[in-house]
């Protein structure tokens, strides 16, 4: 089973924030989301989580 990792959420947050400024719009969603992941890895972080499993995909629909 796959996992995303605290250390991947982390490096994910820093993508967003390096990158460029298009518009107030687009920054603001970006800044939304860089909150929300870092409350996400901080939530995780306080219950002693270094990773989380993923959804397997489902197949045949």
């Amino acid at each position: 089973m796959k996992r995303l990792t605290v250390k991947q959420i982390e490096r994910f947050i820093q993508t967003l924030e390096s990158t460029e400024r298009i518009d107030g719009d687009t920054e603001t969603q970006k800044q939304g989301a860089i909150s929300y992941l870092t409350n996400y890895r901080v939530r995780l972080e306080e219950r002693g989580k270094k990773s989380v499993k993923l959804k397997e995909e489902e197949h045949g629909n």
